[in-house]
């Protein structure tokens, strides 16, 4: 009975690992779908690191969890940086920043 209960529990495990890896391997698979041209990037990493399996992992689980996380590049972003820093340079309104705040915009 004893032999019994180890082999089932055996095959549960199997089967718990190997659908754990393809729910992993569906959320890369649409990672890399949604990065669009920085796929080949991405690719690039998964490449370099394929003979760290440590490394790989932390690039895949990085990579899995990308969707719904970005930024922003634009060159609205540069003038609106202009005009913060036109801004403490001429101290409008009175308010001077912290220095940190001043640093980041210069």
């Amino acid at each position: 009975m004893n032999r019994v209960r180890m082999t089932i529990i055996w095959s549960l495990s199997i089967v718990f690992f190997v659908s754990c890896e393809s729910a992993g391997d569906k959320r890369l698979d649409f990672a890399l779908e949604q990065a669009g041209k920085n796929r080949i990037e991405l690719e690039k990493v998964l490449n370099y690191y394929q003979n760290d399996s440590l490394k790989l992992e932390a690039a895949r689980f990085l990579i899995r969890n990308m969707p719904g996380h970005g930024g922003y590049e634009d060159d609205r972003l540069d003038s609106v940086k202009a005009v913060m820093k036109a801004a403490v340079e001429l101290n409008i309104g009175g308010y001077l920043p912290d220095s940190e705040w001043k640093r980041k915009w210069d």
